[in-house]
C-alpha cells in the first residue's frame, strides 16, 4: 500500500499537506486537493492499516452521525436504526457532528468511525459537501442517509419529498382562506431541507396566483430561537400575516412564543403550521397542525438495507417516503379568526 510520504512526493507537495487533505481540514487549493486525491484513489490508499481488518474481519458495529441529538426529531430516527442493529447482531456507535453545517467536525467524525473500525455508516440529517463525499469513498464506507442527500445523488437516501410535504401544507392554509402566508426558519443555502421547503412553500403561492413578499421569508436554522426571532422580526414590520408556515416543530413553538409577547393568539388572531410531526407537535397547546415525517420507519429503512449490503451484498437503493398533514387546533380558517372578521 502507498504511503503518506510517497503520495507527498509524487504530488509535489508536503507529508502535513498530504495529511491535512486525506483528513479534510483544509489549508489547500482545490487544485492539491484533486491531485492528492487522484494519486490516492489510484493507489487505493486507505488511512491506517487498521482499517484493512475490514476485508477478513467483522467488528459488528455501525456507526450514526448527527447534528445533535437534542433536537427532537433525532429520537425516533435513532430508535429505527437500533432496532435495527440490534435484530441483526451489531452494536452502534453515535457522534453527534454540530449544527449549522459544521464540515470540519463532520470530517473527524467520518474518520473516527473509520478508525473505530465501524463496517458501516448511517449518516442524519447533515448537509454535504464534496470533500465529505470524496472521503466516504476514499475510505470505502458503506453509507446511508437519512433526512438528507447529496447533491448528485451518489449515496442512497432514506427521505420525504419536502418539496411537495411544504408545497401541501401551504396548500391547506391557502384553502381555508389564508393569503398572507409567511415561512420562518428556513435556510435557502441548505439544499438537503431549507431550499426544498422554500420551493414548496413558494410553488404553493404561486399555484394560488399569490407572490410572496421577500420579507415573508425569514431564513433560520430550523430552531426554537429561529421562530422566535424570525416572527419577532415579521410583525415589527407591521406586515399584515395571518398564518405561517414552520419549517419544524421547535421553530412553530418559538413563533408561538414571539406571538404571544405580542397579544397574539393562535390560531384566533394567527394559525401557525409545524413540520416533523415531534412529539412536541402533540404536547404544546394549542396542539400543531403539522407534516407527520415517519422517522422510525426511515431509520430502520435505512439502517437495515446497509446491514444487508453488509451481510449479503444486496444493494442499497433508497426509498422516498409518504408524509402525512395532521390538522389539529393551531390552525383555522381566516374568516373565522379575529383579525379575519
Amino acid at each position: 500500500m502507498i504511503t503518506i510520504k510517497e503520495i507527498a512526493k509524487e504530488a509535489r507537495v508536503s507529508i502535513a499537506t498530504v495529511s491535512r487533505v486525506l483528513n479534510g481540514t483544509g489549508g489547500y487549493s482545490q487544485e492539491t486537493f484533486d491531485r492528492v486525491n487522484k494519486i490516492a484513489d489510484a493507489h487505493h490508499y486507505l488511512k491506517n492499516a487498521a482499517a484493512h481488518t475490514l476485508v477478513s474481519a467483522s467488528s459488528k458495529i455501525i456507526g450514526i452521525l448527527i447534528p445533535s441529538v437534542s433536537t427532537s426529531f433525532s429520537g425516533d430516527i435513532i430508535n429505527g436504526i437500533e432496532d435495527a442493529a440490534y435484530a441483526a447482531g451489531y452494536d452502534v456507535i453515535l457522534a453527534h457532528t454540530g449544527i449549522g453545517g459544521d464540515e470540519r467536525r463532520l470530517l473527524e467524525n467520518i474518520n473516527m468511525m473509520r478508525n473505530r473500525q465501524v463496517e458501516g455508516l448511517v449518516i442524519v440529517s447533515n448537509q454535504f459537501t464534496e470533500t465529505a463525499l470524496t472521503l466516504i469513498q476514499r475510505l470505502r464506507l458503506n453509507t446511508t442517509l437519512i433526512s438528507t442527500s447529496t447533491r448528485n445523488n451518489s449515496l442512497p437516501a432514506f427521505v420525504i419529498d419536502d418539496v411537495a410535504a411544504m408545497h401541501a401544507v401551504t396548500s391547506y392554509l391557502l384553502s381555508i382562506g389564508h393569503q398572507h402566508i409567511a415561512i420562518i426558519g428556513a435556510d435557502p443555502d441548505d439544499h438537503v431541507t431549507g431550499a426544498p421547503r422554500i420551493k414548496g412553500y413558494r410553488d404553493a403561492m404561486m399555484d394560488a396566483g399569490m407572490v410572496p413578499s421577500i420579507a415573508w421569508v425569514q431564513r433560520g436554522d430550523f430552531s426554537y430561537e429561529s421562530g422566535y426571532t424570525g416572527f419577532k422580526r415579521l410583525y415589527s414590520g407591521e406586515y399584515d400575516i395571518t398564518a405561517v408556515c414552520c419549517v419544524s416543530d421547535e421553530a412553530a413553538l418559538g413563533v408561538i412564543a414571539a406571538a404571544h409577547e405580542f397579544g397574539l393568539s393562535v390560531p384566533d388572531d394567527l394559525s401557525v403550521t409545524g413540520f416533523d410531526g415531534t412529539r412536541l407537535s402533540e404536547m404544546v397547546r394549542p396542539r400543531l397542525t403539522t407534516v407527520r415525517q415517519p422517522f422510525y420507519r426511515m431509520g430502520k429503512a435505512g439502517a437495515t438495507a446497509l446491514l444487508q449490503h453488509i451481510t449479503s451484498g444486496e444493494s442499497i437503493n433508497g426509498e422516498t417516503f409518504p408524509f402525512e398533514i395532521e390538522i389539529r387546533e393551531s390552525t383555522k380558517p381566516l374568516d373565522t379568526q379575529r383579525r379575519g372578521e
